[in-house]
């Protein structure tokens, strides 16, 4: 049979019977009309006899579809609106189905309606909402919300917002309609009243709020003339003139006002900055910080003040530094701050004033300030420039002055080096003379020792041994007494001062110097030690070196290193070449200069007499 109905020879539909049969269309259709006939003309499917074997899905028949349109236009006429969804649900059928239908019904007149989102309307239906909605929007003065009204007249929202538009372009009802809520003209008339109001009673209104209402920037100056628009607030005149009136107190007092004090506080800062702003225009005054209106006369006092100040931290770093401080009690608090500023810069370029150095002075100065930081800082920011120029031209000035001064040095730097370099001068010779002395004394050189003792005597027989003794006691008592802190005391104020300088630079020689510091001061207290690391450590380290070479080749080349050092500090003066040619000088003097001692002067009498030099 199977193969008969592939060939095409036999027509018929098989079945799910358990023995196999086969059913012909004919009888297939027979069978079906007969189950829908007994169901009313809608049957499901799996209720059909056995020979069909479907599961789920129904059949219906047009005659079920008329009679379903007969039921809706009943229920339609008595309710006057029935959603698509609704009848779905009643008649247990798909939604696609009951709008396929709905479409026919309305399109062959069937049911007298309209169709609107997902709704089937009457026209009476329709006109008693509109009717009811018109009522009570006519009726009320208040605002209302859409979700309330659409739950009352049983609409979705979209729907009854169509309506209420519908009726607000008819002119049926005044009032704004948006998706959440319906807005009556006298509502909205009230509380433009209301804004009007507040901005004649406070003097000032919240641009947002009246855009709100409605009120427009020309409505308002119609009601209120001279309001005008400041950041994002109507500003009545009361307020400006308030400002002004406080600015004007100000300047007469020479002093600052706070914007804030004659505003009402629930003005934003940005709000009260513009006014303040706009203010200031017409009066002499700056505005600082939002808030503050400060005069011109407090601004050119100030800057006086602070001016004042700086020439004097000017004049103090330029000033020598063996000059004594007067200790009068006349002197000013300003001399007194210029004093201590001195101390810290021995240049005007380490006198520089930041803005954070006029807002202390500032403080200082005027104490109200220090509980108002915000001021303070924008003062100093306002006066940094003039006191900066200021500043400069003080330098020029003062460098103008200074005939010695190189690369912006202070002539009292320059006489500070000069005594620095006289004082190592002396103390490199006397050390030198000390290492001579001990080395007659401690017998570190024999050779020498009695080659220069033997130089004496033949000198003078007579005297020989009362001047060698007399020798012998000078070079004791001054190893004995000061030699120790002579050495200390170089160290200190030659490599002390070297590596401030080269700090300054930040070079390389800073850690070597520190080294060599160590060694001679810790390591070689003595004399003699001192010396010999001195020049073998501390000449490198400050760009000398010293060959031991015969005496003539020795001096032409520390002359040469002297005068090349010497035309150098023409065109640089600094701390570092200063030590340098302090020390070749000193190297090439020690060396090579003949160390007596005149007869009949006792030690105590030379000891006295290099210590008073």
């Amino acid at each position: 049979m199977a193969e008969l109905i592939r060939r095409g020879l036999v027509k018929a539909v098989p079945t799910q019977h358990p023995e196999g049969e086969f059913v012909t269309e004919q009888r297939l259709s027979a069978d079906i009309k007969a189950a829908l006939n007994n169901a009313s003309g809608r049957a499901s499917l799996e209720h059909l006899s056995d020979a069909v074997r479907l599961i789920k899905g129904e059949l219906i028949t047009q005659t079920y579809l008329d009679g379903l349109g007969s039921s809706t236009q009943e229920k339609l006429s008595q309710l006057g609106r029935l959603t698509v969804a609704g009848l779905a649900s009643e008649h247990d059928l798909p939604l696609e189905v009951i709008e396929e239908c709905v479409t026919a019904w309305l399109a062959d007149g069937r049911i007298a309606a309209t169709l609107c989102r997902g709704a089937i309307e009457t026209d009476q239906y329709q006109q008693q909402l509109s009717q009811a909605l018109q009522q009570q929007c006519s009726a009320t003065s208040s605002v209302l919300a859409v979700s309330d009204l659409a739950a009352a007249h049983g609409v979705d929202d979209r729907r009854l917002v169509e309506v209420l538009r519908a009726l607000v372009a008819q002119k049926l009802v005044s009032g704004t309609v948006t998706s959440r809520e319906y807005v009556p003209d006298a509502y909205k008339e009230a509380q433009q009243e209301a804004a009007i109001a507040f901005l004649s009673a406070n003097n000032y209104l919240d641009q947002a709020r009246a855009a709100k209402w409605g009120l427009t920037q020309d409505a308002i100056l119609a009601r209120c003339p001279g309001t005008q628009l400041v950041a994002s607030y109507y500003i009545a005149p009361p307020l400006p003139a308030a400002v002004a009136a406080a600015l004007e107190e100000a300047a007469q007092r020479r002093w600052w006002c706070d914007a804030t004090e004659s505003l009402p506080p629930a003005l934003p800062t940005e709000v009260v900055g513009a006014l303040l702003e706009r203010s200031c225009a017409a009066v002499v005054a700056v505005a600082m910080a939002e808030v503050y209106g400060v005069s011109k006369n407090f601004l050119e006092d100030a800057l006086a003040e602070v001016k004042s100040v700086t020439r004097n931290a000017v004049a103090s770093a330029t000033a020598p530094k063996n000059t004594a401080q007067s200790t009068s009690s006349a002197k000013s608090k300003k001399e007194e701050r210029a004093r201590k500023g001195s101390k810290k810069a021995s240049t005007v370029e380490e006198a520089h004033i930041s803005a954070a150095d006029i807002c202390l002075q500032l403080q200082e100065d005027y104490p109200d300030l220090q509980e108002l930081p915000d001021l303070s800082e924008a003062l100093a920011a306002y006066l940094h420039r003039p006191v900066l120029e200021a500043h400069m031209e003080a330098a020029a000035a003062a460098a103008a002055t200074t005939t010695t001064v190189f690369d912006g040095e202070l002539a009292a730097h320059h006489r500070a080096q000069e005594a620095f370099e006289k004082s190592v001068l002396q103390q490199w010779a006397m050390l030198h003379l000390l290492a001579k002395g001990a080395a007659c004394i401690g017998g570190s050189d024999p050779g020498t020792r009695h080659h220069h003792l033997r130089r004496r005597s033949s000198a003078d027989s007579a005297a020989s041994d009362e001047h060698a003794d007399d020798l012998l006691a000078v070079n004791r008592h001054l190893l004995r007494s000061c030699g120790a802190r002579l050495a200390r005391s170089l160290t200190e104020r030659a490599f002390l001062d070297a590596e401030v300088d080269w700090a300054w630079e930040g070079g390389a020689e800073q850690a070597e110097t520190l080294t060599v510091r160590r060694m001679v001061q810790s390591e070689h207290p003595d004399v003699p030690a001192f010396l010999s690391h001195a020049e073998t450590k501390a000449l490198p380290a400050c760009g000398v070196v010293a060959h031991r070479i015969d005496k003539r080749a020795e001096r032409q080349m520390l002359a040469a290193e002297k005068q090349r050092l010497a035309e150098r500090l023409k065109e640089e003066r600094s701390p570092p070449q200063v030590l340098r040619l302090a020390l070749t000088a000193l190297f090439q003097q020690a060396n090579h200069a003949i160390v007596t001692v005149p007869k009949g002067l006792s030690g105590e009498a030379l000891f006295q007499r290099d210590m008073a030099a």
